[in-house]
């Protein structure tokens, strides 16, 4: 037995061909569902995660102090964002 709710008119009328009239009710075409995709490693199954380390020291760094910058080939690195709010110049 199927415990789902019944489908509920988003809008309902009626069209009138002069003596006749037709009863209508528009229903939504698609139900939501929730699709979450997950990189897995082939061999195990086991989940991959993403996380943003730092080369230097070996920490994991927030999303909030992290800067974009574009790597330049005269030793210098410039920065993409700069706001002062993210400690940039």
């Amino acid at each position: 037995m199927d415990s789902r709710e019944p489908a509920q008119a988003v809008w309902s009328g009626s069209i009138v061909f002069g003596l006749v009239v037709l009863p209508v009710k528009l229903y939504a075409a698609t139900s939501k569902k929730a699709v979450q995709f997950r990189r897995t490693h082939a061999a195990d199954g086991g989940r991959i995660r993403l996380r943003r380390v730092c080369e230097l020291d070996g920490e994991e760094v927030p999303d909030f102090s992290l800067l974009g910058t574009a790597n330049c080939t005269y030793g210098y690195c410039r920065c993409v964002n700069c706001d002062p709010a993210h400690g940039g110049p």
